[in-house]
């Protein structure tokens, strides 16, 4: 959640301030509880490349992107499954269509999330942290106007409200891991 994120939604939908409770805790609660699992990919990177292991780190790290993809798919399927679930809830029907439209919409990038995630584990433990804090940072400063402008419907994209800022969010994922695995290759040349 960013503060871009909860003004717009606060500004432009009604019991938009309870909208983005729901979802922050649905959301949040389900991507930290998975993407725990690949965080401890940093240390033990890094024991491998300070021992000059290097044929085990790619070995290792052949295995962290399928886990990574499975946890993924996993994922995916905890906010299809959140989604359904709210809609079973006796809160506010315009709470409900926002909280299930941006789940739905998070579940796109939720592997790519979680890849990103693996990469970015696997890089700072092989001591290479400027390739992830520019794809981050730059990636927080896109999703700014990816909000902005499916939120509003701007430049011909239809207006999607509250749902709009989750599709910006795996859109942006997505362009996050792209970048991640072209400086990636980009440093081994």
């Amino acid at each position: 959640m960013d503060v871009v994120f909860i003004l717009l939604i606060f500004f432009k939908i009604d019991n938009g301030l309870l909208s983005i409770t729901v979802i922050s805790e649905i959301s949040n609660t389900l991507f930290f509880s998975i993407s725990g699992i690949m965080v401890d990919l940093t240390p033990i990177i890094a024991n491998l490349y300070g021992g000059k292991k290097i044929s085990e780190i790619t070995l290792k790290m052949r295995e962290v992107i399928w886990i990574g993809l499975g946890i993924g798919i996993f994922l995916t399927g905890g906010y299809i499954g959140a989604a359904s679930f709210v809609k079973l809830t006796s809160i506010d029907s315009s709470i409900i269509e926002v909280t299930s439209g941006y789940l739905i919409a998070l579940a796109f990038g939720a592997c790519s999330i979680i890849l990103f995630t693996a990469l970015r584990c696997f890089s700072e433990g092989l001591t290479q942290t400027k390739p992830v804090f520019f794809v981050a940072f730059f990636g927080m400063l896109l999703n700014i106007p990816a909000d902005i402008i499916l939120v509003n419907g701007l430049f011909g994209f239809p207006e999607l409200g509250g749902v709009g800022c989750g599709y910006a969010t795996s859109f942006i994922s997505t362009l996050m891991l792209i970048c991640l695995l072209y400086t990636s290759d980009a440093a081994d040349e």
